[in-house]
């Protein structure tokens, strides 16, 4: 861990030395922004990951957004309201249109969700619930849930990006993903994979023109080349600022780093649908969650910007059981659970982490497989691309492995649900446990919030005993930003709404 320390300090110097040696090429009509890894799809129904998210959010718009605070506000939806406790009516804005220049109406809503019953949607969380959306009037939908389920609302920011009816229909789902047509007040004018996205402004946006006419979106993978980038002038705001480079971008005199604590939680799963297998046994989980020190993880990798977690979701979500206490790093402890487990020599297993996605993710597998090697568990480490790690925790074929979520409708049953009900897509544990199915479905259909709440912390306490995951920190979000750039108030879940910056 000295090492990466001292790494961090030399790879600093070097950006350093890069940014003197680069001219700024700044200019009041674009905005340049730069994010860690390129977008995969611009399909909205497609789009999962931050790094489309945020470029989504500016071209499309949902029935509802959310404020800086994380409050929901009206997007496409200007009110709505129970009218019973199966049915929900939304009232939609007049006189938006289409980047086209066509007219937004609830046919396009309806469109929409019924898009959503096809193979390309990765909200099917949303769409298993609904039951019927059925057009009221031109600018009136209601949307029909098989049961109760007070968190629609909730659910339905940044997962149901509206699509237009006119534009889409009869094009594939290729198409629609290489030609993004929205109501945002930005127009997608030219992507070439892995090097940039260009938009232009779109005068016509209910939300009113932006005040920067363009902006263009590249993806730099390279943390030393990137930050460089911002201290040149080159770049004017970036995401995912390195924590090992924080204090150095600090002393850039036209630079200003920008941080929140973020609701992105870093864990850990484990295979346990093989009773031979290991991580089968809640002993081994046990041991392993023991023999994880956390707090050093914290300290001496993420440079102390980040929070150690007890639990998946963050404090402010409903179903954070205060409780929860995570337990203190004990070596002693773990092989002591390890024997009685039957593994008093500990095992080998392979554990994967991602090298592009998560801060410090590899070194975080790093640190953790030395860890481990301490209370006998011989860590086969393999860190690889997000797009190969997610693909292969969606195909099952990891035993052991990272991962991280940001969970958008600030509620634990689909932060819970996504990776441990039976059968879910990112359920790489292929955990089935019919008690859990069960408590998490009953949960899901309480009308009282509170109630729902009180339900979704008693699960959470459930998962927490039976050590289903290892919840390891969240992370900060920290972002480097010009200080001629204005404007800039980051979200909750991470998304830049470009079309409020102005140059100053």
């Amino acid at each position: 861990m000295k090492n990466s320390s001292r790494k961090a300090v030399i790879g600093g110097i070097l950006f350093l030395l890069l940014a003197v040696m680069v001219g700024p090429a700044w200019t009041k009509d674009r905005v340049v922004i730069s994010q860690r890894t390129s977008a995969s799809t611009l399909h909205p129904l497609a789009i999962t990951m931050e790094p489309e998210q945020g470029i989504a959010d500016n071209i499309f718009d949902g029935l509802m957004d959310r404020d800086p605070s994380g409050k929901i506000i009206p997007g496409l939806a200007t009110s709505w309201e129970l009218l019973n406790p199966t049915k929900w009516r939304f009232h939609l804005r007049k006189g938006v249109k289409w980047q086209d220049g066509s007219p937004f109406t609830a046919d396009d809503v309806v469109f929409t969700f019924e898009l959503g019953k096809t193979p390309i949607n990765r909200y099917k969380f949303i769409s298993q619930k609904i039951k019927e959306v059925k057009k009221i009037d031109t600018h009136t939908v209601d949307i029909i849930t098989h049961n109760p389920w007070p968190v629609l609302v909730d659910s339905l920011y940044q997962t149901i990006f509206i699509m237009s009816k006119n534009f889409c229909t009869g094009k594939n789902d290729a198409f629609i993903a290489e030609h993004p047509l929205g109501t945002g007040p930005y127009m997608v004018k030219e992507w070439v994979r892995d090097s940039h996205i260009h938009l232009e402004a779109f005068p016509e946006c209910w939300e009113g023109t932006p005040k920067i006419p363009k902006a263009t979106y590249k993806p730099i993978s390279n943390d030393a080349t990137r930050l460089a980038g911002v201290i040149t002038g080159e770049i004017d705001l970036t995401t995912d600022v390195p924590v090992q480079y924080v204090d150095l971008v600090k002393k850039a005199p036209n630079v200003n780093v920008i941080s929140r604590p973020g609701m992105r939680i870093i864990f850990l799963m484990m295979r346990m649908n093989r009773p031979d297998f290991p991580t089968a046994k809640v002993k081994v989980r046990k041991a392993l969650m023991l023999g994880i020190n956390e707090q050093e993880i914290i300290e001496k990798i993420m440079y102390g910007r980040a929070t150690a977690a007890s639990q998946l979701p963050a404090s402010f979500m409903r179903g954070y059981n205060q409780e929860i206490v995570r337990p203190a790093y004990d070596p002693e402890l773990a092989k002591k659970l390890l024997a009685e487990a039957g593994y008093p020599n500990g095992f080998s297993i392979d554990f994967h982490v991602t090298n592009n996605r998560y801060i410090m993710d590899k070194e975080i597998g790093v640190a953790i497989a030395q860890q481990l090697s301490k209370i006998g568990v011989r860590v086969n480490l393999m860190a690889r691309p997000k797009e190969i790690h997610f693909k292969d925790i969606r195909a099952r074929k990891l035993d052991f492995y990272m991962m991280g979520w940001g969970e958008a409708t600030f509620d634990t049953a689909r932060l819970l649900g996504s990776f441990l009900k039976t059968g879910a897509v990112w359920n790489g544990s292929e955990l089935s446990d019919k008690k859990f199915d069960q408590m998490l479905e009953q949960a899901d259909q309480i009308a009282s919030l509170e109630k729902r709440g009180e339900a979704l912390a008693k699960l959470n306490r459930y998962v927490a005993d039976n050590v289903y995951v290892i919840p390891l920190h969240y992370q900060q979000d920290i972002y480097g930003i010009s200080k001629k750039l204005k404007g800039f108030e980051p979200k909750v879940k991470k998304t830049l709404s470009i079309n409020r910056l102005y140059f100053e």
